[in-house]
């Protein structure tokens, strides 16, 4: 079985982020990149970053995965609201619909305590 290298559960997360974070000098505008920065950010407790690049890949390419993924890290964060809205963005792409604008907007979301702990 073929593990997407964003996927968090898979070994050597610190590893691949590295690498993520040499290939994002290059390829800052690829939303695929993004959201596996955003997904192993948050497995390694990067709150801050981990939404920050959840963030900047659905800015480039809203993708259900993308809004699955900032729905969980909010919801885990205790921002219950949008995590709700980025649920139903998601469900909204999979019917092939568009999403709704967050309730707090992009800025704002990323403007907002994000407690990162590398522990």
């Amino acid at each position: 079985m073929l593990i997407p290298y964003g996927d968090p559960g898979a070994e050597d997360t610190s590893k691949r982020l590295k690498h993520c974070e040499k290939w994002l000098l290059s390829h800052g505008d690829d939303a695929a990149l993004q959201l596996a920065m955003g997904r192993l950010c948050a497995s390694e407790k990067l709150w801050g970053k981990a939404k920050s690049h959840l963030v900047k890949s659905l800015e480039l390419e809203p993708t259900v995965g993308g809004y699955d993924s900032l729905g969980q890290l909010l919801e885990r964060q205790g921002e219950i609201d949008t995590s709700l809205v980025c649920f139903r963005n998601a469900l909204r792409l999979s019917q092939g619909k568009t999403p709704e604008p967050l309730p707090s907007g992009p800025q704002k979301l990323l403007s907002a305590e994000s407690g990162d702990d590398p522990n």
